[in-house]
C-alpha cells in the first residue's frame, strides 16, 4: 500500500490585543479541521494549534509556543505541504510562522487560507516564503492543489488560488462558493486535543460554559452590505444553510463522543430562515441533549419573533447577541444600510426578557455620515435597552477595513487618517484607535463618546445582579490560572467603570 503524503496545518500563534489581558481567546481551529476533514482520506493530515501548545505563553504581545518550539515539531513530522490560516490581524504572525517553515525545511510548500488570505492576496503573497494563496472557502480548493503539487498537475486549473511564477504574481479564475453545505465533511475535529480546550475553557479562557464546549456553523454567507463589512469577501453574499438533520447528525456525532455540554453558533445568520430555524430547534428539542446553546455573532432582531426565541428557549438556547449596529433608524437604513427596525430590537429585548434568555448588543461609532448627535442617540439608545433587559452593549470604534463600503466612502472624500501600510499596522497594533475626520467629528471626540459608551456599560456590568455573578465566577476562575493577567484585567475594567478608559 503507498504511503500517504504528510500534510500539516498550522493555527498561528495569536497577537494579544489591548483589552484581553486577563481573559485569552482560545478556541479551536475549525477552519483547519473542515480542511482536514476533507483530505484526510488522502493525506497523513496532523494539525497543530500554535496557540493552545504552550496556552499560558505570553511574550511579546505573542500568545502561544515558540516560534523555536515550532521550527522543532515541523522538522520531527516532517511534512512536504503545510496549510496555515489566520485573520489579518495576525498577519505578522502568520508570516513568522512561513519564515519559521521555510527555516525548518526550504522544500516545505507553504499554502495560505483563510480571511487574511482572502482579504488581502496580493500582500500576502508578496512573502517569499509562502507559495500559493487560497481565496475563498478551501474545502474544494486545497484538495485539488494538493493534486496539482504532488502529481505536477498543471497549476494553472487550479481555480481560486493566487501565486508566484517565475517571480510573477499569477491569479487564476476565482472559484464559485460551495453551494451544498450538506456535502462537507464534519470538522476533523479528532486531530485536536479536546480534552486539553475542555481543560483551558474551565479556567475562563475561551469560552464559557461548564467546560466541554463546542463551535458548530449551520450556514455561511450574508446576502446584506453593512458598510463596514468584508465578511461577505470570505463567504460570500448568498446565504447558504445546513439542513437541519445534518446539523443533528454532527449534534449527535458531539454528543456521544466528546460528552459536550454548551455549543457556540458561529454563523454570522443562523436565524435568517426562521422556518429552518424553528425545525432546527424542535430536532434539539425532540433529542432531549439538556445542551447550553450560545449565538455571539450578531443575529438579525428581525428574524426573531417570540415564538423562535420560545423555542431557542427550550431548545436550550442560553445567550444570543442582536446587533443594531445603530441607536438612530436613519444611520441604520441610510449610513449602515441594514434596513432593520429599531423597534423590533427592542420588542426582541422584552420578548428574550420575558423567555429568559440572556442578551447582548454590538453598536458601532464613528462611522461617515453619522452625525455626532447621532452617536448620542446611539448611547442613550443603549442605555434605554439595558434598562429593559440587555445585558451589555459593545461598543466598536468604526474601523475602515479595505475591502469595506465604509473604506472605500472614507478614501474617496478623504476621510481617511492614514492609508496603506500605515493604516493596515494602526489597525492591527490598537482596534480602538480611529482613523477617520469627516465635517461632522474628529477622532478625539469619537474618542469621548467611546469612552462614555464604555463607562455607561462597565457601570451596568457592576450593577446588574447577573453580570456580578458572571464577573465573579470569570475573576475567581482567572485569578487561579492567570494571576498577573487577571491582575491586569481587573485594572482596565476599574478604568472602563471609573473614567471610560479602555485602551486608547
Amino acid at each position: 500500500m503507498q504511503k500517504k503524503q504528510k500534510v500539516l496545518l498550522i493555527n498561528p500563534q495569536k497577537k494579544v490585543l489591548k483589552g484581553e489581558h486577563g481573559r485569552l481567546s482560545i478556541y479551536p481551529p475549525l477552519g483547519l479541521m473542515y480542511i482536514a476533514g476533507a483530505i484526510e482520506d488522502k493525506f497523513d493530515v496532523q494539525i497543530i494549534d500554535a496557540v493552545v501548545e504552550d496556552w499560558q505563553k505570553v511574550e511579546n504581545e505573542v500568545h502561544g509556543m515558540s516560534f523555536e518550539n515550532l521550527k522543532e515539531s515541523i522538522k520531527k513530522i516532517k511534512p512536504s505541504v503545510i496549510g496555515i490560516t489566520g485573520l489579518s490581524f495576525i498577519s505578522p504572525n502568520i508570516h513568522k510562522v512561513a519564515e519559521t517553515i521555510k527555516e525548518a525545511d526550504s522544500k516545505i510548500k507553504v499554502i495560505l487560507g483563510g480571511a487574511y488570505a482572502t482579504n488581502s492576496p496580493y500582500e500576502a503573497i508578496k512573502d517569499k516564503n509562502i507559495d500559493f494563496v487560497i481565496v475563498g472557502e478551501g474545502e474544494e480548493t486545497f484538495p485539488e492543489l494538493l493534486d496539482a503539487i504532488y502529481k505536477k498537475k498543471n497549476i494553472k486549473k487550479v481555480n481560486g488560488i493566487v501565486y508566484r511564477n517565475k517571480g510573477k504574481i499569477i491569479t487564476n479564475k476565482p472559484r464559485g462558493f460551495i453551494d451544498n453545505l450538506d456535502n462537507l465533511k464534519f470538522p476533523a475535529r479528532h486531530l485536536a486535543d479536546y480534552e486539553k480546550y475542555f481543560e483551558i475553557f474551565k479556567t475562563g479562557h475561551g469560552a464559557e460554559g461548564t467546560g466541554r464546549c463546542v463551535s458548530v456553523i449551520t450556514s455561511r454567507g450574508c446576502p446584506f452590505n453593512c458598510f463596514f463589512c468584508s465578511a461577505y469577501r470570505i463567504t460570500g453574499k448568498k446565504w447558504r444553510a445546513r439542513s437541519p438533520e445534518n446539523i443533528i447528525k454532527e449534534i449527535d456525532f458531539l454528543v456521544k463522543k466528546y460528552r459536550i455540554t454548551d455549543i457556540y453558533f458561529e454563523d454570522e445568520n443562523i436565524s435568517l430562515n426562521p422556518e429552518r430555524m424553528k425545525k432546527l430547534m424542535k430536532l434539539i428539542i425532540e433529542r432531549n441533549y439538556n445542551l447550553r446553546l450560545h449565538a455571539e455573532q450578531g443575529m438579525r432582531a428581525d428574524t426573531l419573533s417570540f415564538e423562535v426565541l420560545q423555542l431557542m428557549k427550550k431548545a436550550g438556547f442560553h445567550d444570543i447577541v442582536i446587533a443594531p449596529e445603530s441607536g438612530v433608524q436613519r444611520v441604520v437604513n441610510e449610513v449602515v444600510g441594514k434596513n432593520l427596525d429599531l423597534k423590533k430590537v427592542e420588542q426582541v429585548v422584552r420578548d428574550c426578557k420575558k423567555v429568559g434568555i440572556s442578551l447582548g448588543c454590538y453598536f458601532v461609532i464613528g462611522m461617515p455620515g453619522e452625525t455626532k448627535k447621532e452617536i448620542e442617540e446611539t448611547i442613550n439608545f443603549a442605555k434605554r435597552i439595558m434598562k429593559i433587559g440587555v445585558r451589555y452593549c459593545t461598543f466598536n470604534n468604526a474601523i475602515p477595513i479595505q475591502g469595506t463600503r465604509m473604506y472605500d466612502v472614507a478614501k474617496e472624500k478623504g476621510y481617511l487618517l492614514k492609508d496603506g501600510k500605515e493604516l493596515e499596522k494602526s489597525i492591527l497594533s490598537n482596534r480602538h484607535e480611529h482613523l477617520m475626520k469627516t465635517k461632522d467629528w474628529n477622532p478625539e471626540d469619537i474618542k469621548k463618546y467611546y469612552n462614555v459608551a464604555v463607562k455607561q456599560n462597565a457601570r451596568h456590568a457592576l450593577l446588574s445582579h447577573e453580570m456580578i455573578k458572571h464577573r465573579i465566577k470569570r475573576i475567581g476562575n482567572n485569578l487561579m490560572h492567570s494571576p498577573l493577567l487577571t491582575i491586569k484585567t481587573i485594572i482596565v475594567r476599574l478604568k472602563e467603570i471609573i473614567f471610560g478608559k479602555r485602551d486608547f
